[in-house]
């Protein structure tokens, strides 16, 4: 003998002699299909009950369930449970993970009351109940037959009450009255713990040197976090006691110089909101609340030292040499003495006559004076420590900073005097030009060339001359025979210049490519006359695309920091607003300036254009395609203006009767969607006051009936990507982002006789026995003996037996299943069914399909009768063998 302990209090004694189980068997796979179904909802559990509407409900499985479709009964009324607000946990269910709810229309009476979980609306179905228990003094109308019937509480037992303070709690080890206690609310304790981490801040440690008036901050990327959680985040400063020094909204904005010498801490920290003891001149050991902090930084301030560096004194000199000879200019070693310095370091500095520095020699006599040209330089000897900035060829000494000294200056006079130089004076002019400066376009196809009469030379003389164009750095670009023919327009952007050259013979450096700075010989160069190249650049925008909602009346601009222009170049600079055609919308100071909300749903480009003077085409209404002149525009930023709308709606209004059991949806093709647009879509219930009831995938899925009595609002909803507030619980009123709402069609739940007609309480019952197998046109009769079928748990004033189809359609209403001859029906398969109802039923008819009756009434479960071929099956039937079964027993 085999048992098998049921769940929740559902038990089985199955025999293993082979007859009775041979005869037993349609029975068996009936006792074990309801078994397989308790188990599998048996995984959700009520945990603990409040008399304030709170309700716990456990996951016992190791698997993760979803709740939300699940229903809460306390008859006679319901809640469906994603309908309720939930005040901690997640109706997501972890194994063994707890979720409490809150109720508002379901009234828990501490002293006598009823509570189940189904996981669907059919709450006369006991294959759809999870969980129930009863307590105290309840008594009448209730769910306790259906849990009965579903071996997951005995009838008559009670759960003990409880007071208004307390709650019912279950121990999780049974399903009677003996698992469930009165006492304390332990109620949404686990969700209680603190979760906040500071984490870890990495960087440094930190050494200043203090008062000597330079900032000493921390960069903000010299200090990084990592792993920290909190809803609220803080900086904090403190002294090595951990008193607090101050609050910075980051540490980088901390100005360390004037603290004085001392050590500092750095510190994170992650709270949750009630935190206390976080001011000025706390201590952070005196901290309450939800709250973590992270590892702290050091931050050392130390005193300057004073600076003893000493340049010392150099004699020698000056020097004077000969400019421009092509004989190297050099100081002799040893012809510079330096005495009396002092430091860490020590460099020779040559300087110009305005103090910028020419040069960094190792030694004076390095120093080649000649390529210089004519003026005067000067040699210092520094001094100075680690730490020194600015000492960089082309910077000024002027500019040093750090611990630094200079020794006094000797002076190198470079000069072309014949006294020094010991040549004939060169007595070459290069002249005087007058005319331009001049400014071209360069790139666009047009020639550049500067008239013959645009550009005057006079007071020249030399035996030889030439016209000389160089870039702005003296590099010779071209020898024309006349300035005249010269074409700038290829030469790119830029500025060159263009110089007359007197020279006698043997003039060495007059080559494109070389140098008009290291022409050597017996020349002079004219003024220049300046030739700018222009190819403005509209340059390179970043940042965007963006979208906005137009129409909302919300400004709709674009944040000064959000679009970035680099590279770019030109005279003039202009911002262009155009539609994706080029046509231009806008001529805006900045694109900033721009608010995009009223202009409706479409596209717009922000470009950046640099000009130079003569533009033609700049213009609102005309196209940026057909600008003309010196001009250059940027690469476009995309914005899309959406504008979203809801639809228009029609169909409904619509009346249902609520909590009859009965399905209440809405066909697909009762409500009718027009003129409709934007790139999502959401269909949305609310109540009479805007509060999201549901968000379905669409209004028919919604089954209206376990919402109870009341009214609610069907709404289409379309929008544009970031909307916020589209939740159960929330409120439409309170939507935001870029969104349009339909108008809505009504749904009104009600209880009325009109709407519902009298109250209906039948059942059908349940049918015990089958499925059973005949073998069909063999003659002999099939009949169902009349103990093969049991009834149990039918009541209703007027009963009736039906045969249908695997359809619903109705091929029989025999007073009894006996009396059914099945042999004579054909090849098929069939539903034997049991029916109690009410005075005033329609449709039990033959040829109608059960699937339309109309009424009160109450359908059993179906047991299947299936019709086999003669030819095939029933050989095997009429030569079955029950045969020998091995293995086990089996203990579940």
């Amino acid at each position: 003998m085999l048992f098998i302990k049921g769940i929740k209090g559902l038990n089985f004694l199955i025999v293993n002699d082979t007859k009775t189980m041979k005869n037993s068997l349609p029975i068996l796979m009936l006792l074990m299909s309801i078994f397989s179904i308790n188990q599998s909802k048996a995984q959700v559990a009520l945990n603990e009950i409040s008399a304030t509407g709170q309700i716990e409900i456990i996951n016992t499985s190791n698997e993760t369930v979803d709740i939300s479709s699940f229903w809460l009964c306390d008859r006679p009324i319901y809640e469906q449970i994603a309908n309720l607000t939930v005040e901690c946990g997640d109706l997501n269910l972890a194994p063994g993970a707890t979720v409490v709810v809150n109720t508002a229309s379901i009234s828990i009476d501490p002293t006598g009351d009823e509570l189940a979980i189904y996981s669907t609306s059919n709450f006369t179905n006991s294959t759809a109940i999870i969980d129930y228990v009863i307590w105290g003094n309840r008594m009448g109308s209730t769910r306790e037959p259906v849990a009965d019937q579903a071996g997951i509480w005995t009838s008559d037992q009670r759960a003990p009450e409880f007071s208004t303070s307390e709650t019912l709690n279950w121990d999780g080890a049974g399903d009677d009255q003996t698992n469930w206690t009165s006492g304390a609310s332990t109620i949404c304790e686990d969700s209680q713990a603190c979760e906040a981490e500071g984490g870890t801040i990495a960087g440094g440690p930190f050494a200043f040197t203090v008062s000597d008036g330079v900032a000493d901050m921390i960069g903000a990327d010299e200090i990084t976090v990592t792993g920290s959680n909190g809803t609220n985040e803080a900086w904090i400063i403190t002294d090595n006691q951990n008193n607090i020094l101050g609050l910075p909204g980051s540490f980088s904005d901390v100005n360390f110089d004037g603290a004085g010498v001392g050590t500092c801490l750095v510190w994170y920290i992650r709270y949750e909101d009630g935190l206390t003891g976080l001011e000025g001149e706390a201590n952070i050991d005196n901290l309450e609340g939800c709250f973590d902090l992270s590892n702290s930084i050091q931050v050392v301030r130390t005193e300057a030292q004073a600076c003893e560096a000493d340049g010392g004194t150099i004699t020698g000199g000056p020097f004077r040499f000969c400019a421009g000879d092509g004989e190297a200019d050099k100081i002799d070693a040893g012809a510079i003495t330096l005495s009396g310095e002092s430091g860490m370091n020590n460099q020779w500095v040559v300087t110009l006559a305005d103090g910028t520095i020419g040069g960094l020699p190792g030694d004076p006599s390095d120093v080649d004076f000649d390529g210089s040209g004519v003026g005067v330089c000067s040699i210092w000897n520094l001094s100075y420590e680690e730490g020194l900035e600015g000492l960089t060829v082309g910077a000024s000494v002027t500019e040093l900073s750090g611990c630094f000294n200079l020794s006094n200056p000797i002076e190198i006079i470079r000069t072309d005097a014949e006294e020094v130089c010991g040549a004939p004076v060169c007595e070459a002019v290069g002249g005087t030009l007058t005319g331009g400066p001049f400014s071209f376009c360069a790139g666009d196809g047009i020639a550049d060339n500067i008239g013959e009469d645009q550009i005057a030379l006079s007071g020249n003389s030399g035996s030889n001359t030439q016209w000389v164009v160089t870039d702005s750095e003296g590099n010779i670009l071209g020898l024309p025979p006349t300035f005249s023919v010269v074409d700038f327009d290829g030469a790119g952007a830029g500025t060159c210049l263009v110089w007359h050259l007197s020279f006698e013979d043997g003039l060495v450096g007059a080559e494109m490519g070389l140098n008009a700075n290291d022409l050597q010989g017996c020349f002079n160069l004219s003024n220049p006359v300046t030739v700018v190249r222009s190819q403005p650049a509209g340059g390179t925008l970043t940042g965007g695309p963006f979208s906005f909602c137009a129409g909302d009346g919300i400004a709709d601009n674009i944040g000064e920091d959000q679009i970035t222009l680099s590279g770019n170049s030109g005279t003039n600079s202009q911002w262009v607003v155009t539609d994706s055609d080029g046509n231009i919308l806008g001529l805006p100071p900045t694109f900033s300036a721009v608010n995009f909300d009223g202009a409706g749903a479409g596209t717009c480009l922000v470009w950046h254009l640099s000009f130079e003077d003569g533009l033609v085409g700049a213009d609102m209404g005309l196209n940026a395609n057909d600008l003309q002149g010196c001009f250059s525009l940027s690469n476009p930023i995309t914005v899309v203006r959406t504008q979203p709308a809801g639809g228009t709606l029609t169909g409904g209004p619509f009346s249902f009767c609520a909590g009859d059991g009965i399905a209440d949806n809405i066909a697909a093709d009762q409500i009718v969607l027009a003129g409709n647009s934007g790139s999502n879509s959401q269909w949305v219930v609310t109540d009479s006051d805007g509060n999201i009831l549901g968000l379905p995938p669409t209004f028919s899925a919604v089954n209206f009936d376990g919402a109870g009595v009341g009214t609610c609002l069907v709404w289409h909803l379309s929008f544009e990507d970031g909307l916020v507030g589209a939740e159960m619980g929330l409120n439409a009123n309170n939507l935001q982002g870029c969104f349009s709402l339909s108008n809505p069609i009504s749904v009104v739940r009600s209880d009325s006789e009109e709407v519902c007609g009298a109250s209906c309480d039948v059942a059908g019952g349940l049918l015990t026995g089958g499925p059973f197998n005949f073998c069909a046109g063999d003659g002999v009769a099939d009949n169902i003996p009349e103990d093969a079928i049991g009834l149990f748990n039918a009541s209703g004033p007027n009963s009736q037996y039906v045969v249908t189809d695997i359809n619903g359609n109705i091929l029989g209403l025999p007073p009894t299943f006996s009396a059914v001859n099945f042999d004579g029906a054909g090849v098929g398969t069939c539903l034997v069914w049991h029916l109690s109802f009410e005075d005033g039923l329609v449709g039990a008819e033959m040829g109608l399909n059960a699937n339309d009756l109309q009424g009160c009434f109450s359908l059993s479960n179906p047991i299947t009768v299936v019709r086999n071929d003669a030819g095939e099956v029933c050989d095997a039937i009429c030569g079955a063998n029950g045969g020998t079964l091995s293995g086990g027993p089996f203990e579940f």
